[in-house]
């Protein structure tokens, strides 16, 4: 029987973590595995899933550290515990660490060993409170969260690092953001800033804000294009800034595109300006597309950004440095395009999708070999018994 994974995600909108996620599942070899999805049984992530022929069953998922959410745990730990007796997974991958413990409890009396994937910019406070330690393998997208976690007691050779890959053929295809330019109002020539995340406040939009109204001030002609989920209370908040601003009518926000490719082709310049990120892959995208980036030098970006070479880094939370580096841009395009160039052609050979399919199913492959030698005595220090 072909061994199945249960990945668990409990967000139902769509982000950088799902589509990673999805582009997973859509490439993962289904001659050698099976992929299941616990979601949200509402959004738009759960959609996506579907089309790709993944079934998926509804789950609950409360936080695990909120106190308002500790009635909900015991219904949610029993539901998952049923579910694995049910369909028998041979692996139970969380896409994110906050469904972790959540995990863990689930298979306290079942045979099925727990992987994930840490996508954040990792605290170590994190790491017992959201008990990574007792996962059996640990993916994370920076050599940063690996570091973090074997200093808090991780044993290496359960942290594997994997970084999140975008195909590359897909986004270097022919696309055209002349029709978006043309749609939003935008003239043809003018010079466009563009950000592609989920309005939310660990994205730091409040700080884009404010570094390209300074901007505009030089550049009368530049417009900011937003691309991302804005219908938060953050969201609405970022509206009003705009025009508090005086820059309304040149921030275009766009909501949540599917596929991003005619909005990045549209711009000239991609910033993020988050306050926390682990390995963004709307980074990956706006560079395998030869654009260039200017992004906080915060988790996993400094070793994606190679500073002046392949897009520049500024401090978190540093509106005067972030403004800095866009005017220097749009003065100087000729060296945006050069690290455009690097940038796109740094994507294509360490950040590729098949170079991350390839190393996650090593680690399946590794996993199952591993759990079939236990035969029910220890394994990663969790007691086995043995499936039914």
């Amino acid at each position: 029987m072909i061994p199945r994974i249960l990945y668990l995600h409990g967000a139902g909108e769509i982000g950088g973590a799902e589509r990673a996620l999805l582009s997973v599942l859509e490439r993962l070899n289904r001659e050698l595995w099976m992929p299941l999805v616990a979601c949200p049984v509402e959004g738009p992530f759960v959609n996506e899933v579907r089309s790709l022929g993944v079934p998926t069953y509804p789950m609950l998922f409360p936080a695990w550290r909120k106190l308002a959410h500790l009635y909900k745990r015991l219904p949610a730990l029993r539901k998952l515990s049923n579910l694995l007796q049910e369909i028998q997974p041979a692996i139970l991958h969380a896409n994110d660490m906050y469904w972790v413990p959540q995990a863990i409890w689930a298979v306290k009396q079942l045979s099925v060993p727990v992987v994930s994937t840490i996508r954040q910019n990792l605290h170590p406070i994190r790491v017992r409170q959201y008990q990574l330690n007792r996962a059996e393998r640990l993916i994370t997208v920076s050599e940063k969260a690996r570091d973090i976690l074997i200093e808090e007691g991780v044993p290496s050779d359960r942290v594997h690092i994997i970084p999140s890959g975008v195909d590359v053929d897909r986004l270097t295809a022919e696309s055209n953001g002349t029709c978006v330019r043309r749609r939003l109002g935008i003239p043809l020539e003018a010079p466009v800033i563009g950000c592609l995340a989920n309005v939310l406040e660990i994205k730091g939009q409040d700080i884009l804000l404010s570094a390209f109204a300074d901007v505009a001030k030089s550049y009368p002609d530049a417009h900011l294009l937003l691309v991302g989920r804005d219908t938060s209370l953050f969201g609405g908040q970022m509206h009003a800034l705009a025009n508090q601003l005086g820059i309304g009518g040149r921030t275009h926000f766009v909501g949540f595109q599917a596929d991003v490719r005619p909005y990045i082709t549209a711009m000239n310049l991609v910033v993020l300006s988050s306050r926390s990120e682990g390995l963004p892959v709307s980074l990956l995208e706006a560079m395998a597309m030869g654009l260039p980036v200017v992004a906080s030098a915060v988790g996993g970006i400094p070793e994606l950004i190679v500073e002046g070479v392949t897009g520049r880094l500024v401090e978190p939370e540093n509106t005067s440095a972030l403004r800095e580096a866009m005017l220097d841009y749009l003065a100087h395009p000729q060296r945006g395009i050069e690290e455009g160039k690097r940038g796109k052609e740094r994507v294509q050979r360490n950040y590729s999708i098949q170079a991350e399919i390839q190393a996650l199913e090593e680690l399946y492959h590794s996993v199952v070999s591993r759990e079939a030698q236990c035969d029910g005595s220890s394994c990663f220090g969790r007691s086995k018994k043995k499936k039914a």
